[in-house]
């Protein structure tokens, strides 16, 4: 939907891969890796196996970034309501996707090095919420957590939790 409009580009690379993805000449071509950055990991890290590391991959993809650069993630979980999560997990597998829901305490430790943007790591529908959702009540139910953090100065991501 956004090949050819200008200041967008498509890339597609492993996210497994994250030197491909960082020197990708379409990539290179639009952001300045000198300019503080917002990362992008909206329910992807949940196809990512614990074994290929994904919060290195995290660490990877934000290194060239400086200080004041951003990782927004938001990651499924079997918190809350996990018949339901489980459930669709399956959905996802019996269609040939990679799942990997965390727990809360999983998810937080992929933020490590990070400070947390108010209200932290959260459920998704206490992000912002919106009373329309029908979620106010029971916010586990979106199965998803949501999280917003800042690369600090003089850190490395991976070194330092400040997110409780």
């Amino acid at each position: 939907m956004v090949r050819g409009v200008p200041g967008t580009a498509v890339v597609e690379h492993d996210l497994r891969e994250p030197a491909a993805i960082l020197g990708d000449p379409e990539l290179t071509r639009l952001i300045d890796v000198a300019v503080p950055t917002a990362v992008l990991m909206a329910n992807v890290l949940a196809n990512v196996a614990d074994e290929d590391d994904p919060a290195a991959l995290i660490r990877a993809l934000l290194a060239p970034f400086p200080a004041g650069s951003f990782l927004v993630m938001s990651h499924v979980t079997l918190d809350g309501t996990p018949e339901s999560a489980k459930a669709a997990v399956k959905i996802l597998e019996r269609a040939g996707l990679s799942a990997h829901p965390r727990a809360r305490d999983q998810v937080r430790a992929l933020l490590a090095g990070l400070e947390p943007v108010e209200p932290g790591l959260v459920w998704a529908p206490e992000w912002r919420p919106d009373a329309g959702t029908g979620l106010a009540d029971d916010p586990g139910r979106s199965h998803v957590y949501v999280a917003v953090g800042r690369k600090a100065p003089d850190t490395v991501p991976g070194t330092i939790s400040a997110w409780g």
